[in-house]
């Protein structure tokens, strides 16, 4: 659920219209699919998107778009994997105060969710790993799950740059053979912060323990789930693939052309100006 929040207020703030409209999105493309909220908690839910929504234009809007402008200064000349890191720790950075800004309408949430809903949730992980599994071709060859990989980068990477060249492409496959992807790791954290919020969430429901205390069990629940796992060799695992995805983006923009590079930088300003504009929104 933590996840489904933050991948639409972060993800959709890529695109204007998406963005405004977050709050309704989140609810009807993820909450209500995976919990069929009743009346009175999509009133409440609502509510609490509307005042998470605008402290996200407010608050993390424009350190998005100061992040990106650095982007757009770095894209036209060759970075290094430890440029673009930082970069990427500078958008991490914001997950703690998101986490925080987010944890009481999760409590409110949770202290008013049924059994049913509660086994609904679950029913839908199962769907969604299925799901999950089928879309990177887990029971496939190693080869097949590697085209898998290698297509994503392909994707990301065009969506950025334009067309990829042919060497670039066989490039973005080799990266991605020697990026030591483990995709049982990936599925066993998966599965882990799926537990983990089923056990937490049906904790609060069941305690009633009062909002204070399940505010603090919902942070803690999103912490774990987005900050800092509780698996010790998880966290390695994390932490050595975030270099190496950092050190391929580095190798791959080294063999970009100067049409692409000029690519980049006006995909970028555009997601810059996007980020400063709906900041800007929520004082008029």
């Amino acid at each position: 659920m933590a996840l489904g929040l933050l991948a639409c207020l972060s993800a959709c703030s890529l695109a204007v219209t998406g963005y405004n409209q977050a709050p309704s999105l989140l609810i009807f493309t993820w909450v209500n699919p995976h919990l069929d909220l009743n009346s009175e908690q999509d009133k409440q839910l609502r509510a609490d998107l509307q005042v998470l929504h605008l402290w996200h234009r407010q608050q993390q809007l424009p350190v998005y778009a100061e992040v990106l402008q650095k982007m757009v200064a770095l894209a036209p000349q060759d970075m290094t994997g430890t440029q673009i890191c930082s970069l990427v720790d500078e958008f991490k950075d914001t997950l703690t105060p998101l986490s925080q800004q987010l944890s009481p309408a999760m409590a409110r949430l949770a202290l008013k969710l049924t059994s049913a809903q509660l086994q609904r949730l679950e029913q839908q992980y199962d769907k969604d790993n299925k799901d999950y599994r089928k879309e990177w071709k887990f029971d496939a060859s190693a080869a097949e799950q590697l085209e898998v990989q290698t297509d994503k980068g392909i994707e990301n990477a065009e969506r950025l740059y334009g067309r990829l060249d042919g060497k670039q492409k066989a490039l973005v496959k080799q990266l991605a053979k020697e990026s030591q992807f483990d995709l049982g790791k990936s599925w066993g954290e998966r599965l882990r912060r799926q537990q983990d919020t089923l056990s937490t969430l049906e904790r609060i429901a069941k305690s009633q323990q009062g909002f204070v205390a399940a505010q603090q069990e919902s942070l803690a629940l999103l912490n774990r789930n987005l900050l800092n796992s509780p698996d010790e060799s998880y966290r390695t695992y994390a932490e050595k693939r975030q270099a190496i995805t950092c050190e391929a983006a580095a190798q791959l923009h080294h063999t970009t052309s100067v049409s692409q590079r000029e690519a980049a930088v006006k995909t970028l300003k555009t997601y810059a100006s996007d980020m400063r504009s709906l900041a800007k929104a929520a004082a008029s």
